[in-house]
């Protein structure tokens, strides 16, 4: 997607709906800078934006989310780190431009192309403090939530590189993003049931399964809480219809009639499996990649 700093009419004469430009923005600021949920693309700013340079001389635009006098800024709901976006100098020219940003000012006359790194480079900063992790390991950010075979605990519980990596996670930030994603995706540590192909989240072949959670994707029934959906009554239907193995999150004093249904839904499904009214159709698991790809 090119973004160009011009004013001339001539461009704007060429946007069939504004929309269009909304659906964009919003699909870029979320894919390369991870904003979470309708409300804070609503309060992202252009100044929360800023340029740096690491240390090898690479350019970067960082998402800040800076304090304004009518934003707290960062302190209302933190990130351990800032995401970014990264030069990418070989692409200046190129046609192969797809899920890059292109950065061009006619007032300075260059060009520069910015792409989205994976999880293992853009989260560079939480893990920096630590230095190498052991065993020739790449670390990689993921989920919290993990649904995992017998023989990977087995290997987590009581293999040495597993307890290295461990307290190696312990001087990074937010440890438990990293340390069961790292597993999973180191194939040469022979994890069983970890992952043989690219460590990125894909809605086809490699979603998130683990648990339903909604971050803004869709309408919330019950309310939100740090853009989280915590889960009413009128979710249900959308909760029941979904193949994910666990949900995020009820709490218990807030529409309970939800929990409630949802826990009949469970015991009347295991019921009917039971008796032979009902059969698990598992096939669906079985298409995906990290199902069909790992050790």
């Amino acid at each position: 997607m090119r973004y160009r700093c011009s004013t001339r009419k001539s461009f704007l004469d060429q946007i069939l709906h504004n929309r269009l430009i909304i659906n964009v923005i919003w699909l870029n600021n979320t894919m390369h800078f991870g904003l979470r949920g309708r409300q804070e693309h609503i309060n992202m700013l252009w100044g929360d934006l800023e340029m740096g340079n690491l240390a090898d001389g690479t350019r970067y635009v960082s998402y800040t989310e800076r304090a304004t006098k009518t934003r707290k800024g960062i302190n209302t709901d933190p990130r351990m780190f800032k995401p970014k976006i990264f030069e990418e100098p070989e692409l200046r020219d190129s046609s192969n431009s797809r899920g890059q940003h292109h950065v061009k000012c006619h007032q300075i006359h260059n060009s520069v192309w910015y792409r989205r790194f994976p999880w293992d480079v853009a989260n560079r900063d939480r893990w920096q403090k630590a230095g190498a992790p052991p065993h020739n390991i790449t670390a990689f950010k993921g989920s919290v939530h993990v649904a995992v075979n017998r023989g990977f605990v087995d290997f987590l519980l009581h293999d040495q590189r597993a307890h290295d990596l461990l307290n190696w996670t312990r001087q990074t930030q937010v440890p438990d993003e990293t340390f069961f994603s790292t597993l999973n995706h180191n194939p040469h540590l022979g994890v069983p049931g970890s992952y043989l192909g690219v460590p990125e989240t894909d809605d086809a072949i490699k979603p998130f399964m683990a648990r339903f959670k909604d971050w803004g994707e869709r309408e919330c029934h019950g309310k939100r809480v740090r853009l989280v959906c915590v889960i009413g009554t009128g979710d249900l239907p959308d909760l029941a219809r979904s193949k994910k193995l666990f949900v995020n999150k009820f709490h218990q004093n807030f529409h309970h009639y939800g929990y409630d249904c949802l826990e009949e839904l469970i015991a009347n499904r295991t019921r009917d499996i039971y008796l032979g009214d009902l059969a698990f159709d598992s096939r669906y698991y079985g298409t995906f990649g990290f199902v069909k790809n790992k050790i």
